[in-house]
């Protein structure tokens, strides 16, 4: 299982930008960098605070996908839907309802189906809140959800 800073070193030294270029955004020099992202020197160590600018230098988020993974979560763009970033966040919002809706669906060890039943009542009012939401933000629009 790789770590956060071989990711890191995987995504600088695999940059289109070049290893060298990101070192000089980034505002090191280049074989201070390299020193920090290589696990094996004790005395040079890769500073968190740098991830975020390596990952703008990079153009990648492939250590937050990494952290995200180790962690037990998705990551998700929300820059990904720039026309309607409202909907997008309350999507996001209903993940957790549904989230707990399939795992009690899909818990064979249980089949609890009054627990099934509460939590589908749970998604479905989400769902209702965020529909009424966008109806109150445009009322000129058409229904979303139909």
């Amino acid at each position: 299982m790789s770590t956060l800073t071989e990711v890191t070193s995987e995504m600088v030294i695999g940059s289109s930008a070049g290893a060298k270029n990101v070192a000089e955004q980034v505002g090191k020099a280049y074989h201070t960098l390299m020193r920090e992202l290589n696990e094996d020197d004790q005395h040079a160590k890769l500073g968190a605070n740098l991830i975020l600018p390596l990952m703008s230098a990079c153009d990648s988020v492939a250590p937050l996908e990494h952290l995200a993974r180790r962690t037990g979560f998705r990551l998700v763009s929300i820059a990904s839907a720039k026309a309607d970033k409202p909907v997008q966040e309350k999507a996001l919002d209903l993940l957790p309802a549904l989230s707990r809706f399939v795992g009690v669906i899909t818990n064979d060890s249980t089949r609890d189906h009054h627990a099934a039943f509460l939590a589908m009542k749970d998604l479905i009012q989400e769902v209702e809140e965020a529909y009424d939401a966008f109806r109150v933000q445009d009322r000129r629009s058409e229904p979303r959800f139909r």
